[in-house]
């Protein structure tokens, strides 16, 4: 993210759920902003106005509910 400063990220994952070095490190990047979950339609408003949707797990076989909603709403969606 840091390489890409062109670009806001917003984080939409419980930042207390992170670890806390790399919560530090994202909170000090001024191109992302941890947000936590947001109401519904504060969600889809981010969604809808965004460039793309990242969503990333680190689980095998599992439906990631951020990819339906990306899609959903017509975000492009990039996901591991």
């Amino acid at each position: 993210m840091a390489s890409l400063p062109e670009y806001n990220f917003v984080i939409t994952a419980d930042p207390l759920k992170l670890p806390s070095e790399l919560r530090v490190k994202l909170q000090s990047l001024t191109n992302v902003q941890l947000k936590g979950f947001l109401p519904v339609r504060e969600y889809h408003a981010f969604l809808c106005s965004s460039v793309a949707a990242l969503v990333l797990t680190n689980q095998d076989s599992i439906q990631p509910s951020g990819a339906c909603e990306a899609l959903s709403s017509d975000t492009q969606l990039v996901v591991s």
